[in-house]
């Protein structure tokens, strides 16, 4: 239990420590971004080992590889036949983004 206790100290202080930085150095929006979409992704893929271990127990090897395969297909890009694909592509390449507006780069 003293363990446990540990470790949410530690889990808790780089609460504190990160806040503290956040507000003493306001950091970029592009820094913003990064960090919240690494701890997106750092989330969903705890849940996915989480649950992967009783897809397996559950379903088997074969239902288990399927699953998780076709799970991560949607979230590798765009679907290429879609119309919203071609019209991001066409947007794309005159710089545009998916309003109209020009790209503030």
């Amino acid at each position: 239990m003293l363990e446990a206790a540990l470790w949410g100290l530690v889990g808790g202080g780089s609460l504190v420590v990160g806040a503290a930085l956040g507000l003493r150095l306001s950091p970029s929006k592009r820094a913003i971004g990064l960090v919240m979409a690494f701890g997106a992704g750092v989330l969903v893929s705890a849940a996915a080992f989480e649950l992967t271990e009783e897809a397996f127990r559950r379903g088997g090897r074969d239902a288990t590889a399927i699953a998780s395969l076709s799970a991560r297909w949607p979230s590798s890009g765009p679907i290429p036949w879609s119309p919203a694909s071609a019209a991001a592509t066409a947007s794309a390449r005159v710089g545009n983004n998916r309003e109209g507006r020009p790209r503030p780069w």
